[in-house]
């Protein structure tokens, strides 16, 4: 175990808890930005190794200014590829946490306006977090009026959490922090608001961060991360730091 975890029992918290936050892809902008690494070991395993890891991914501002205004997107990086020339490429991710159809329709948009501010490759991902949301084949597609066939086609990948519902104990195993991550997406997934099951949840997530060697910063941030995706009310927040 590394020194410095040693030195952590248990994080900070203040007296009074805090307000639940409503927001669904904050967290997750976060701990792309925070752990990109170990998003890509744990999802896109052989992507993740042709990345040079060891130049710190650059997090760049996400506005993409057209004639119809500013489009902002969730996360844009900028990272080099191990490939003997230093190859410079963007990642594009989009987390998608409201329903909102026109999915495909941003993610070509963000994609295509992305590589002409930069000119470089761009590869896109939709992070989709619940199954209630419109979940296309990661295509976007138009159809020549004349001809009725494609003349323009837009491939992303996507990636479906809510498809991991019921594999947590596979997920629990994993040697990677990510899947913590993940695992506190689906605690908040058809409970119903069930606060006593969250707050349940939610001990066991933070339990496993002391029991993984991490070190303290990681702790820490991993620890906001999942403080902000399991809300709860005062109630069960008091409970739960009395327990912790």
């Amino acid at each position: 175990m590394p020194d410095d975890s040693k030195q952590i029992t248990q994080p900070v918290s203040s007296k009074k808890p805090k307000k639940p936050r409503k927001e669904t892809d904050g967290p997750w902008k976060d701990a792309l930005e925070f752990f990109l690494e170990q998003f890509f070991a744990l999802f896109f395993p052989d992507w993740g190794k042709q990345i040079n890891w060891k130049k710190k991914p650059k997090a760049l501002t996400p506005d993409l200014p057209d004639q119809s205004g500013t489009k902002i997107c969730d996360r844009i990086f900028e990272v080099e590829l191990l490939n003997g020339e230093k190859e410079i490429i963007f990642l594009h991710l989009e987390i998608q946490g409201q329903k909102q159809e026109e999915l495909p329709h941003r993610m070509m948009t963000y994609n295509f306006g992305t590589h002409k501010k930069h000119g470089k490759p761009v590869v896109s991902i939709a992070i989709a977090l619940d199954k209630k949301l419109v979940c296309s084949s990661g295509l976007f597609e138009q159809i020549h009026p004349f001809k009725n066939e494609p003349y323009l086609q837009f491939w992303y990948d996507i990636i479906k959490i809510w498809s991991f519902k019921g594999r947590e104990e596979e997920l629990k195993k994993k040697d990677n922090i990510f899947a913590l991550v993940v695992l506190a997406q689906l605690a908040i997934m058809d409970d119903k608001n069930d606060q006593e099951l969250r707050k349940h949840k939610k001990t066991a997530l933070f339990r496993e961060l002391f029991t993984r060697g991490l070190k303290k910063d990681i702790i820490e941030k991993l620890y906001k991360i999942i403080d902000w995706l399991i809300p709860l009310d005062p109630k069960h927040m008091i409970a739960l730091q009395e327990e912790i």
